[in-house]
Order: C-alpha cells, then sequence, then structure tokens
C-alpha cells in the first residue's frame, strides 16, 4: 500500500503508472484490465510490482492460471508451497529478473522488530557482485545496519527442523481460523438476509477483505456499533473471533439495510 510514497521518497523521476487490478461493482478480480495494462503499458526494464499471496488490501490473489498468463507476457516467443508457487514459476522462466521482497511481521509475530528479507534473481552470475554492492550501499544509506533481534528470532526458528514445523503448523492454524471467520461471518449475513452477495468474502484470502460496504455505511459501524473499518471498507478478517462475529454480521446488516 506504500509503494508509491516509497518510490517518490526513493527518487522522484521515476515514472510510476498503475494497472486496474480490483473491481468495486462486482467486488472481484479485474484479470482482463490488469493483463490489458500489462500488455499494453510496460516495456522492456520496467519494475512491475505484483503481491505473491493474501494480497493487500483486497484479499483478491491471482491463480494459478492467472500468474502463468502474467509471466507469458514477457515471455510469449492456506501452505507456504502454493504462497510461493507464483515466484517458483517465475524464477523458472530462463532470464526472469525479480527481485522478492520478504515479511516475517505477520508470520512470525515480528512487528516491531521489522524483519524480513530480499532475494535478488538476476540474469546473469556475473552481475551479482554490482548488485550486492549496490544493496550494501542502500543498506548503509538509509538504517546503517539491520536489527539482529528479530533476525536471530526467525533464524532459530527457520535453522531447527522441530521449531520450523511447529512454525508451519501453526501457521496452517491460523490462515485456517481466517478462513473459518470469513465462512462463519458470510453464513450469518446470509441466515439474517442481508441485501446483497457476499461471498466475495469467502472468495478472497488472507487477514483482510474489501467488504464492499461504503464509506457512509463504515462511518455508521463506527458511530452506532463501535465497529472499525476504514472507508474504503476495508477489514481484518483476524479481528473477528466466535465470539464477536454475530455481532459484528448484525451491525453489517443494520447499516446495510439503513441503505436500502
Amino acid at each position: 500500500m506504500n509503494h508509491a510514497l516509497i518510490w517518490e521518497c526513493a527518487d522522484s523521476t521515476v515514472t510510476q503508472k498503475l494497472y486496474p487490478y480490483y473491481h468495486a461493482a462486482t467486488r472481484s478480480l479485474d484479470f482482463e484490465g490488469m493483463m490489458a495494462s500489462l500488455e499494453v503499458g510496460s516495456q522492456p526494464g520496467d519494475v512491475v510490482i505484483l503481491q505473491a499471496c493474501a494480497h493487500n488490501p483486497t484479499g483478491l490473489d491471482l491463480n494459478k492460471e492467472q500468474w502463468v498468463a502474467i509471466a507469458d507476457i514477457w515471455f510469449a516467443s492456506g501452505n507456504f508451497d502454493d504462497d510461493a508457487w507464483a515466484i517458483r514459476h517465475f524464477a523458472s522462466r530462463p532470464s526472469m529478473e525479480m527481485a522478492v521482497a520478504q515479511s516475517f511481521s505477520k508470520n512470525f509475530g515480528l512487528y516491531g522488530e521489522r524483519v524480513g528479507a530480499l532475494h535478488i534473481l538476476a540474469s546473469e552470475p556475473g552481475v551479482k557482485p554490482a548488485v550486492q554492492s549496490q544493496l550494501v550501499r542502500v543498506l548503509r544509506s538509509e538504517i546503517s545496519s539491520g536489527t539482529a533481534f528479530g533476525s536471530r528470532v526467525a533464524a532459530e526458528v527457520l535453522y531447527d527442523s522441530e521449531l520450523k514445523a511447529r512454525f508451519l503448523e501453526e501457521n496452517k492454524r491460523m490462515s485456517e481460523r481466517i478462513k473459518d471467520m470469513r465462512a462463519a461471518l458470510v453464513a450469518e449475513l446470509e441466515r439474517l438476509g442481508t441485501p446483497g452477495d457476499w461471498s466475495h468474502i469467502t472468495n478472497q484470502i488472507g487477514m483482510f477483505s474489501y467488504t464492499g460496504l461504503t464509506a457512509q455505511q463504515v462511518q455508521e459501524l463506527r458511530q452506532k456499533h463501535h465497529i472499525y473499518l476504514f472507508s474504503s471498507g476495508r477489514a481484518s478478517i483476524s479481528g473477528l473471533n466466535p465470539n464477536n462475529v454475530v455481532r459484528v454480521a448484525a451491525a453489517i446488516n443494520s447499516v446495510v439495510l439503513g441503505q436500502t
């Protein structure tokens, strides 16, 4: 969500373009618009930013066939393996160059430590020293040296087979919990007869959902029910649990009925 600002601060001369992704009217992925924009608007040397999984903020991910179609544009002549599928597919393409930014904020619960990794895939081995020297230069000028505590926590887990197995299992469990909360919210909205089609909530993935609620409906949720969403209708599904999902659904039903 902060990509535009990051580019502006890094180099204000960089020309930025946006491609369609979310179709508000249907609350679904605008894949045709995305493809058309990338096919016509991208040129050799352009950097295209793509989110590999759990798209933030829409919650709408590309499927495998769509990832292949995107990869073909430039080459036409709740588990970790699934999340990494698109990246591995791109990496399998000859001469593909890409940078993969990986965050441990959510999956390790290390928000305050700002831990992550940057993986660079170059088309030729000979460019490694140049890439590495530039990364060191940027790192030195931006933060001098990275934080040690969070990275040691991540390393301790990932390099210990028992801890890693527990880590993967716990992440899977949390992913399933979020899916269950999506299903529970939709089931309760359907039971209440809330106007509209709410299937987009279960079609989305990850911690967040574009609910489709209007800014006015969100304002009513805040003022009348003390339930807080972004004005765009973006909600944190991870904040739902079996004890509050019925109340949240009832509140959504109330504000939607007030708009119909």
